[in-house]
C-alpha cells in the first residue's frame, strides 16, 4: 500500500479507482472503506491479494468444493509484470457483491451451470445427485429431495425449471444460502446487503435474466453504464446553482445586516457581563419542561384541536430557542477548551520530551538524524562534483554518492517496515505466533556507520537540530489535529442529543409539520386523531409518519411518502397482511 495506512490508501488510491463501480452498485465511500478494511484484515501476508487459505482463515465456515469455487482465482500477471495468486481488491469486491446480492433463483442457475459444462441447458438426474453431494459435502445424496424436482422425459431437467423450483423450494441450495448469510454477516450485515440486493433487482435484473450464463451476467453488470449517473450530475448542477444563488443573496444582505450585527454583538457582550454563561440555556430548558408538563396535564377534545396544535408549536419554538442558546454557549466554551487542549509552545516541547523518553521516539530521532545527515552530505558532494564540470560535461557519481543514495533508500524502506510493525502490533499480532513472526526488527547500524565515517561534528550537530525541529513540528501538528477532532466529535454528540429530544417530542406529541392532532372524542368516549384541515377523525392506533405526515398502511414497513422506516412508536402499530384493519368504529 505504498507505505500508507489502509484509510489513507483507500482515500488516495483505491476509492478513485473503485468510485465509478461502487456508485453504480449503490455503495458509498464509507461502506466501501469497511469492505476494504475487511480485505486488508483477510490479507494476512499484506501481499495485496487474498488466496483460498486467507479467505477461509478469515471467514470460517465449512470448506467445500463449492465454497472454494467462489474464491478461486487463476494465477495472473499483475501491474508490475509479476505472477500473483489470489484475488486483488477489485476482483474481491466483484465476488462479494455478486454472491451477497444474488437472488435464490439466480443462485440456483449458478449451481446448475457448474455441472452444465457444454451449456446444453439440461442436466440428468445423476448430475443433480452429484450436485447435492457437492453442496452438502457428503457421500450420499438424499433421494427424497432429489425426487421432488420436476424432471421431464428421460429424467432430465432444464435450467429454467430447475431455477424456478429451487428458488422457492430451497433445500438443495440451502448450503449456498447459508454461506451467503455468513458472508453478509462478515461484510456489513444483513440490512446493507438486502438493500443492495434490492438495488441489483431494480437496476440489473435484465442482465441476470437475459444473459446466457450467470458468469456472463456479472461481466455485463461490471461493464454496464451507471443508470443513475445522469441524475447525479443534474442534482449536482442544481445544488451548485442553488448554492450560487444563496451566496449572492447573502452578499447582498451583508451590508444591510452589518450594523445590526454590530449592535447585537454589543448587546450580547453586555448581557454576558450581567449573567452567568449558561443562564439563558438553562432558562429555556426549564421553560420547555414547564410547557411539557402543562401540555400533558391539559385535556384537548376534538373541538380544541387547533389549540393543541398551537400549544405544541410553542414547545418546538421553545426548543429552538434552547438550541440557539446552547449553540452560543458551547461556541465560546469549545473555543476556550480547544485552545487549552492545544496548549502553548512549552506544552508542545514537553510532549516532545515525553516522546523522546519512549523507544519509538528515540528510534524516530535516530533515523531522522541519519536521514538529514546523509542528505546534507549528498548535497555537498553533488555541489563539489558539479563544480568540476568542464565544457558542460558533469563527472559521474562517486562510489560514496552511490552508497549514500542506497542508504537513504534503505532508511525509507525501514521507516515503512516500522509502520507495518506498529500496525501488526496494534492489530494484536503479539497474541498469535504466526502473526508475531511477521514483525521484523529494524535497526540502523549500517546507516550509523556510514554517517560516523563521512560526517564531521558540525554536520552531525546540524542534522540533530533539524531532526529535533522536524519531530517537534510533527508532534505539535498531531496534538492540534487530535484536539480539533475531539471537539468535533463532542459537538456531533451534542447535536445528536438535540435530535433525540426533538424526535421524542415528535413521537410523543406529534411532529412540527403534522396536520393530525391527538384529541379526546367525548361523543364516542375514545381518543382519536383529528385533521386540522378537514376535521376528519381517525383511530388512535393509526401510524403517522413523523417526517412527512403520511399515514402508514398497517402492513407497510416503510413510509410511502419519504421511504423512511417506522419509528419505535409506529413499529408497535405494525400488522402483517391478513390482520383485521383498525377502524374508527
Amino acid at each position: 500500500m505504498k507505505g500508507k495506512i489502509p484509510e489513507k490508501y483507500w482515500a488516495e488510491d483505491m476509492w478513485p479507482k473503485m468510485e465509478e463501480l461502487f456508485e453504480k452498485w449503490h455503495i458509498d465511500r464509507s461502506k466501501g472503506l469497511d469492505l476494504f478494511l475487511a480485505f486488508c484484515a483477510m490479507d494476512a501476508d499484506a501481499g495485496g491479494t487474498v488466496d483460498l487459505e486467507e479467505c477461509f482463515a478469515y471467514l470460517g465456515g465449512k470448506r467445500t468444493k463449492f465454497t472454494e469455487r467462489i474464491w478461486h482465482s487463476e494465477p495472473k500477471i499483475n501491474e508490475d509484470g509479476e505472477w500473483e495468486d489470489g484475488l486483488n481488491f477489485e476482483e474481491f469486491a466483484v465476488v462479494c457483491w455478486n454472491y451477497c446480492t444474488i437472488a435464490p433463483p439466480h443462485l440456483a442457475k449458478t449451481v446448475f451451470e457448474i455441472f452444465d459444462l457444454d451449456q446444453a441447458g439440461e442436466l440428468e438426474r445423476a448430475d443433480i445427485e452429484a450436485m447435492y453431494r457437492m453442496l452438502y459435502d457428503c457421500d450420499e445424496h438424499d433421494e427424497y429431495y432429489v425426487n421432488q424436482l420436476p424432471f421431464g422425459d428421460e429424467d432430465r431437467i432444464n435450467k429454467e425449471r430447475f431455477a424456478a423450483y429451487v428458488g422457492s423450494n430451497r433445500h438443495i441450495i440451502q448450503p449456498c444460502l447459508d454461506y451467503q448469510r455468513r458472508l453478509r454477516g462478515k461484510f456489513g450485515g444483513f440490512i446493507l446487503w438486502e438493500t443492495l440486493a434490492g438495488h441489483r433487482k431494480r437496476q440489473f435484473l435484465v442482465y441476470d435474466e437475459k444473459s446466457a450464463t450467470m458468469e456472463e451476467a456479472i461481466i455485463a453488470i461490471v461493464k454496464a453504464e451507471d443508470p443513475n449517473r445522469k441524475m447525479r450530475k443534474m442534482e449536482a448542477d442544481r445544488a451548485l446553482a442553488e448554492a450560487k444563488a444563496a451566496a449572492e443573496a447573502e452578499a447582498n444582505a451583508a451590508e444591510e445586516e452589518l450594523r445590526a450585527i454590530e449592535r447585537a454583538k454589543d448587546e450580547e457582550a453586555r448581557k454576558a457581563e450581567m449573567s452567568s454563561e449558561d443562564r439563558f440555556m438553562k432558562l429555556h430548558w426549564m421553560a420547555l419542561d414547564t410547557l411539557r408538563d402543562k401540555f400533558e396535564q391539559t385535556e384537548y377534545v376534538v373541538d380544541d384541536a387547533w389549540s393543541r396544535h398551537e400549544a405544541k408549536q410553542d414547545l418546538y419554538d421553545t426548543l429552538d430557542r434552547f438550541k440557539d442558546a446552547s449553540d452560543e454557549y458551547w461556541a465560546v466554551k469549545d473555543e476556550a477548551e480547544l485552545e487549552l487542549q492545544k496548549g502553548t509552545e512549552d506544552d508542545h516541547w514537553a510532549r516532545y520530551g515525553d516522546l523522546m523518553k519512549t523507544s519509538e521516539g528515540r528510534q524516530e530521532r535516530e533515523f531522522t538524524i541519519y536521514e538529514h545527515a546523509l542528505k546534507t552530505k549528498l548535497t555537498n558532494l553533488e555541489e563539489v562534483r558539479m563544480a568540476k564540470s568542464k565544457h558542460g560535461i558533469v563527472p559521474a557519481k562517486t562510489t560514496l554518492e552511490n552508497d549514500i543514495d542506497i542508504a537513504i533508500g534503505e532508511i525509507e524502506k525501514k521507516k515503512q517496515r516500522i509502520i507495518q510493525n506498529r500496525i501488526l502490533i496494534a492489530a494484536g499480532a503479539l497474541k498469535s505466533k504466526v502473526k508475531a513472526a511477521q514483525i521484523r526488527p529494524v535497526d540502523f547500524k549500517d546507516e550509523k556507520k556510514l554517517v560516523k565515517k563521512f560526517s564531521n561534528k558540525v554536520e552531525m550537530q546540524a542534522a540533530e537540530e533539524e531532526a529535533k525541529q522536524e519531530i517537534f513540528e510533527a508532534t505539535k501538528a498531531k496534538t492540534i489535529a487530535g484536539a480539533e477532532d475531539f471537539m468535533r466529535k463532542r459537538k456531533a454528540a451534542r447535536d445528536l442529543d438535540l435530535k433525540r429530544v426533538e424526535f421524542e417530542l415528535a413521537t410523543t406529541y406529534g411532529s412540527r409539520i403534522t396536520r393530525w392532532e391527538y384529541c379526546w372524542d367525548r361523543e364516542n368516549e375514545k381518543s382519536v386523531y383529528v385533521n386540522l384541515d378537514t376535521l376528519e377523525c381517525i383511530h388512535q392506533k393509526t401510524a403517522i409518519c413523523e417526517k412527512c405526515d403520511v399515514i402508514y398502511d398497517q402492513s407497510d414497513k416503510k413510509c410511502k411518502g419519504c421511504d423512511s422506516f417506522r419509528s419505535a412508536k409506529n413499529q408497535m402499530l405494525y400488522r402483517p397482511l391478513g390482520y383485521k384493519d383498525i377502524r374508527i368504529d
